[in-house]
């Protein structure tokens, strides 16, 4: 009779663990200005980029270490999700906009 309450909160625990999201993997908002990619702490993998402005439009530039333009994007206001390039630790970001942008 002892078992199965033990292993329903065995299973409450899995529950709330798969829901759980990873402190990387949260989306970053980022305003006008330069970022180098360590300092953003994503996560390694694939990320996506969309602007959330209204009204205006907004621009995103990667650079690598020999500030060779990797990506270069021009994002409509409200603009959908666009996949990035994987980014290196060396590389640098641009963002160019009155509003903001979010990188998940």
């Amino acid at each position: 009779m002892k078992k199965y309450p033990l292993a329903f909160l065995v299973f409450l625990l899995l529950i709330f663990h798969i829901f759980t999201i990873p402190v990387g993997a949260e989306p970053k908002t980022l305003h006008e200005g330069f970022y180098k990619a360590p300092d953003l702490n994503l996560s390694h993998g694939i990320h996506t980029v969309q602007n959330t402005s209204t009204s205006d439009y907004a621009f995103i530039a990667i650079f690598d270490s020999n500030q060779v333009t990797r990506q270069y994007m021009r994002l409509d206001p409200q603009s959908d999700k666009y996949i990035l390039i994987p980014l290196e630790s060396e590389f640098e970001i641009i963002v160019s906009s009155k509003g903001s942008i979010i990188i998940n």
